[in-house]
């Protein structure tokens, strides 16, 4: 058991967790206690099975549980990484989504070193889930990549506040690429464009998806969003091979 946190304890967290300007502190306070309240708990179960590990000389006998390994397959997906990849990374992300922005930031980040860039594969899931605006932009970056412009589009969305983005800034970043209108226009309205969210969507929701940004690292889930646990993950997948 521990105590409710203070809110100096939830502006504490806040401040290391989530984008002030995107989401007011007085805004989430209520939804953060739980958060804290769990982080503290697992603090104090590290700190008793440690203390259990060193005085009692207690091991495990059992073998470890192993995640389960879904099957992620998402044709016609826009992809970037590695030629030939040893680990690949989904992300079920949503244009409209804060947390989506800083995780985009966060794999550019991790990209960078070569000890992922030449093995990493990133593939982008499209998981809409704030109403119709984040379905018609999905849609949008689906017609982006079929004129290779995904990634292009993808960093220009995710450059502005979620806060300000709208059908009309994302009209203007296809108007920056200098997308062939037409052939944009007419993959907008089509089956093909449509059919490829909704099946997006029904997968990461087949795989208990209910947030974003969710992602599998070959196929595992990552427990949290945060730069240390994607690492993780992908240190071990790359162990694995």
């Amino acid at each position: 058991k521990v105590k409710d946190p203070t809110d100096a304890e939830l502006k504490a967290y806040y401040d290391t967790h989530v984008n002030s300007k995107e989401y007011p502190f007085d805004a989430i306070k209520t939804h953060l206690k739980s958060n804290v309240i769990e982080t503290k708990q697992n603090e104090i179960k590290k700190t008793i099975v440690s203390k259990i590990e060193q005085q009692l000389g207690f091991k495990y006998l059992i073998t470890q549980p192993q995640p389960p390994v879904a099957q992620l397959t998402l044709a016609g997906a826009a992809t970037k990484g590695a030629k030939k990849p040893k680990v690949t990374v989904v992300k079920f992300s949503d244009f409209y989504c804060g947390m989506c922005r800083s995780m985009s930031q966060t794999l550019n980040k991790i990209m960078t070193d070569k000890t992922y860039s030449t093995a990493v594969e990133i593939v982008y899931a499209p998981f809409p889930v704030f109403g119709p605006k984040a379905t018609t932009i999905s849609i949008q970056s689906y017609c982006a990549h079929q004129q290779d412009q995904f990634w292009n589009f993808h960093d220009k969305i995710f450059a502005e506040e979620s806060a300000k983005l709208s059908p009309t800034t994302a009209q203007a970043v296809v108007d920056e690429l200098k997308f062939n209108h037409d052939t944009f226009d007419k993959c907008m309205k089509s089956k093909a464009a449509n059919d490829f969210v909704s099946t997006s969507k029904n997968l990461g929701t087949e795989l208990g998806v209910s947030g974003t940004p969710t992602l599998f690292v070959n196929g595992i889930k990552v427990p949290s969003p945060t730069e240390s646990a994607l690492k993780k993950a992908l240190d071990q997948a790359l162990a694995a091979q």
